[in-house]
């Protein structure tokens, strides 16, 4: 019966009827190459050079909270990026001298006022492609882009303007927040009334009035992103959940797993830049091969690598954010990190998780560069042997991402390069500014001359610094 059975299967199925199972998926997956939804996402794979972020959602659902997160980090990495506001044009295009905006431009059933706020958003999109195709890398077009019918016209004129200018170039995502936690959504209302000039000369309100309004008018016409509208990603309450459709590229390895990582909870974030041993500092040409490697110094004592530990734990012990608190703690893997991590996990509940990650920038055999102005030098230019600035930044990123990710206190116990490009991000500065001779409390703090430790703590969508000094431990 079994040869029967062989016998009247197609020849391809007798082929395989020997092969095991789960060894023969490979080979039946690859038979569809030529397929519709093969070819799809091959089409999806290729990064864009140019490539354009279009948020959708309600006002107040933090899309525009999302859009200058992610420039950012985008631009933390060394990338040309801006956001491009719908709103923000809209204000610029009004007279200055006229009354508070009226909800009723924002009434689905005013025809002149959708055809105005139509126009508005085509020329902000104008502004972007221009601005995109001349010098920039990322976009964010930051407007509502609430109805199935827009998002077409923003498709359509980005293809348009691309099979002109810059035949494919140029790419387009949509990213869509949703939001229907009330703690979130109250606590957005309040910060638009009280910072959006719309607003400006009303009482609190009448302009909470007139937003929920506008949302409510938003409400009534608002058609979710579907699947059959190309790539997209979804964000419900800055951290709930996220979906991604049709996104591939370097969209998963940036934008992606940094939507996943964000979230509205605060804590404070803690930089210890520890002043390395000689023996962490000097890289140097060893082996036959060249290799680099680490100069082994047998007569480097760990009295001071000893005091900094003691000086840490007993200020963690002094700390309220942390001292009995659960908190994470991200160490390089240097012994002067392993040494100071042991002794703070040993007065305090914290994790710790060791990462080569934070490590100091390889310069290579040129070690005597080291705590000097290095502002001048190109991001991308490598130290022979060596690392780029933005090597750096590139190795630090799944760091970032997990000190973003986490809802607790995080103390990060590193050394001077890692804990200033990290400062970079969070203050929004370019890398190599931060690698400016010390000029600030918050960069001296990460010189590593003195031993202290900088606080960074969220304030109304911006971090701002404070310099611990680690005293004598008693």
């Amino acid at each position: 019966e079994s040869q029967s059975c062989v016998g009247a299967m197609p020849q391809c199925m007798s082929e395989t009827i020997t092969m095991d199972y789960y060894d023969g998926l490979d080979l039946a997956c690859a038979k569809h190459q030529g397929s519709e939804s093969f070819v799809a996402r091959s089409q999806l794979t290729p990064d864009n050079a140019k490539l354009i972020i279009a948020m959708v959602g309600m006002p107040c659902c933090g899309k525009s909270s999302i859009a200058r997160r992610l420039v950012q980090f985008l631009s933390w990495q060394g990338l040309r990026v801006k956001v491009f506001n719908a709103g923000r044009t809209r204000r610029e295009s009004r007279d200055e001298s006229s009354s508070p905006l009226s909800a009723t431009l924002f009434d689905t059933s005013n025809a002149e006022g959708q055809a105005l706020k139509d126009q508005i958003a085509m020329n902000t999109l104008d502004d972007l492609l221009v601005w995109l195709d001349s010098s920039g890398d990322i976009a964010f077009f930051d407007a509502t882009n609430s109805t199935k019918k827009r998002r077409n016209a923003v498709t359509n004129r980005v293809k348009a303007y691309g099979a002109e200018h810059n035949p494919g170039q140029f790419g387009l995502v949509f990213l869509e927040s949703l939001c229907d936690d009330p703690v979130i959504l109250e606590a957005s209302l309040l910060n638009k009334v009280r910072t959006s000039p719309d607003f400006a000369g009303m009482s609190e309100e009448e302009a909470l009035a007139s937003l929920k309004c506008r949302m409510s008018n938003y409400e009534s016409v608002y058609e979710p992103l579907q699947q059959s509208e190309g790539s997209f990603i979804k964000v419900m309450n800055m951290c709930s959940y996220v979906v991604a459709n049709r996104v591939f590229g370097r969209l998963t390895r940036t934008v992606l797993p940094f939507v996943c990582s964000i979230h509205t909870s605060q804590r404070p974030i803690f930089l210890a830049a520890l002043v390395p041993r000689r023996s962490e500092k000097e890289y140097v040409r060893i082996g036959d091969q060249g290799q680099i490697g680490h100069k082994d110094d047998a007569l480097e004592r760990d009295a001071l690598d000893g005091e900094l530990a003691k000086r840490l734990a007993a200020w963690v012990q002094r700390q309220e954010a942390l001292n009995g608190q659960h908190f994470c703690v991200l160490g390089s893997t240097l012994p002067t990190a392993l040494e100071a991590a042991t002794a703070v996990a040993e007065v305090s509940k914290c994790s710790v998780t060791h990462q080569s990650l934070l490590n100091p920038l390889n310069r290579g055999p040129c070690p005597e560069l080291e705590g000097e102005d290095e502002s001048h030098l190109d991001f991308r230019a490598r130290f022979p042997f060596g690392e780029s600035y933005a090597d750096l930044v590139h190795r630090l990123e799944p760091s970032l991402l997990e000190i973003e990710a986490s809802t607790e206190p995080v103390l990060v116990i590193s050394h001077a390069t890692p804990c200033r490009a990290l400062r970079a991000y969070f203050l929004g500065l370019p890398v190599m500014k931060c690698m400016e001779a010390a000029s600030s409390p918050g960069a001296s703090a990460l010189a590593d001359v003195i031993p202290c430790v900088l606080e960074l703590n969220l304030n109304r969508g911006h971090f701002e610094e404070t310099v611990h000094f680690l005293e004598p431990a008693p």
